[in-house]
Parts: structure tokens; sequence; C-alpha cells
């Protein structure tokens, strides 16, 4: 079926059961992909112990994703699974996880009980993959809870003045760029992706984010976070006269030609040196976008 999105999708039986796969770009890597799933389960039940590692699973569960998610979103779950999750779980037969395995590895993780619950999040929806794709009975995890030991954090915002005493430690188009952030409310990867033609007045047009990608630059241009997302976004006269001087090209450049976007890790890192200089408290450079609507709020 072509659905609007205008990616592929098949449904078929296997063993008795109906499946789902979609995200493809064309009938023919549809067709393939069901075809390759069912030769693959009927090679497997043909072998002696039939066995379906975690690390199997967790590869498969990944090219599902792959063709569901954004590319930077993709990346992001990738990245936590190998590192978090695959370790400890790779050669179990995902059929043999219980309870006190899970509990185990949960409680060595090394992160803020927030990371931790986020990464439990993602192997409850690797395991409902391995159910629902492969039919295999797999332990029920939405039962199992885990009691939090931190205290809850209150998001931190910077106050006007606290704003003011940061930006005066910045330069060049990093001031313009953390002057449009905060007077904004854009997201870092909306701001890195806007060239002259998205300023118009004082009126921002987003339209598109940068995403991690393995090309000469190491990034890549995608339509933002949601629908949503896409929107016209009007800031103050001198903030929009300061951040057209930057132009032609991307605004916020890698290189003088303005042919790429920075990367955030340079943001952050430059944001990080900034703030120790103001003297102001460490924030996040993503709560930019809280201190934006509190500066709303006072005004």
């Amino acid at each position: 079926d072509l659905k609007k999105s205008n990616k592929w999708s098949v449904r078929f039986y296997m063993d008795g059961h109906q499946r789902y796969l979609s995200g493809f770009n064309s009938k023919r890597e549809a067709t393939k992909a069901m075809e390759d799933m069912l030769n693959e389960n009927e090679i497997r039940k043909e072998s002696p112990k039939a066995v379906y590692t975690f690390d199997f699973i967790l590869d498969e569960y990944l090219k599902d994703l792959e063709r569901r998610c954004k590319p930077q979103s993709y990346h992001n779950a990738k990245l936590s699974a190998n590192r978090n999750i695959r370790p400890y779980f790779a050669d179990f037969d995902v059929r043999d996880i219980r309870k006190p395995d899970i509990i185990d590895w949960y409680d060595k993780l090394k992160w803020s009980d927030k990371h931790k619950h986020d990464l439990m999040k993602r192997f409850r929806s690797i395991m409902r993959f391995a159910s629902v794709n492969y039919d295999l009975a797999v332990i029920d995890t939405s039962a199992i809870r885990f009691a939090s030991k931190e205290m809850p954090k209150e998001r931190t915002i910077w106050s006007p003045e606290e704003f003011h005493t940061f930006i005066m430690h910045t330069e060049g188009k990093f001031h313009a760029l953390f002057n449009l952030l905060y007077f904004s409310g854009l997201r870092i990867g909306e701001a890195l992706a806007l060239t002259d033609q998205d300023i118009e007045g004082n009126v921002v047009n987003v339209t598109k984010t940068i995403n991690r990608s393995t090309d000469e630059y190491g990034i890549t241009i995608s339509s933002p976070k949601t629908k949503s997302s896409i929107r016209k976004v009007t800031i103050p006269e001198e903030i929009a006269t300061e951040v057209k001087r930057l132009a032609p090209g991307f605004l916020f450049s890698a290189f003088d030609q303005h042919q790429a976007p920075m990367s955030p890790h340079t943001v952050n890192k430059y944001f990080r040196e900034a703030i120790k200089k103001a003297g102001v408290p460490m924030i996040h450079i993503h709560d930019l976008r809280h201190s934006h609507a509190s500066y709303l709020l006072s005004s």
C-alpha cells in the first residue's frame, strides 16, 4: 500500500498472525523486506534450537526504526541502545530474559533516574517488537517498576538580567545565535539550519533543522521535529538586523563560505565557556527555550 506520506507499507501473515511493515521508499523494497522476514522465519524454525538472541532482535528493531524515524531520532536511539542495553543482554535468548535480569541491568546503569527511565522505555519497546513481529513469548515488562532515588529537579531558567550578563561575554556569530535563541524560542537545530532566505523583515521562517550524518560536514538538513514545528516566528528588529549581517548562505556557518552550518557540539562548547566567564547559573542550551517563555511572561 502507498500511504499519504509517500512511503510504502506491506501487510502479510506469518505463523498465523498478521504482520505490518512500513516506511519503504518503493514497492520493491517493501516486498523484499516481507520476503526476507518470511525466509528468516523459516530458517529459524528449522534450526534445532531456534534461538532468538537479543542481539538479533535489536538489529531487526533498529532496521525497522530507521525506516520509521527521522535520522536524528534514529541516530540517538541506536547510539543509546548499543551503549546501554546491548552489552548486557546481547547473548540472551529474549524468551529467557526474566525480571531479576532486568532489575540487575537497571541497577548497574550509571545514569540519572530520568535517563534510566528512558532506557527502560526503549527496552520495553524492543521486547514488544520481538513479541509482535516474531510471535515470541517474552516477559511482560509493563508491571516492572523502579523507585526513584533522586529528588525531582526544577528546570533551570535565566532571568532577563542573567541572560544580559551572559550575552555580554559572547561575540560574533555566537552573540547573534544566542540572542536569536533567547528572543525567538527556536531549537538549536532549527536556528543552525537557517539561511538568509529564511529571514523576511523581522520574521523567521522555520522549515528545517539539522541532523547528524556521515557526509562531508557531519550533518544533514531535514524537516523539523513535528509538523507544528513549521512556523513563522517574530523577533525584535535589532535581533533581526544583527542576524541578517551574517548573510548570505547559512547564517551560523562553520566556514566563511557559508556552505555548512556549525555543529551543535561547537555551539555547546562555546556556550559552556561563556557561562563560566559570565558567572551565571549553568544551564543547558535547550533551556534558552524555557528562558524565552519566562521572558515573554515577564514582558
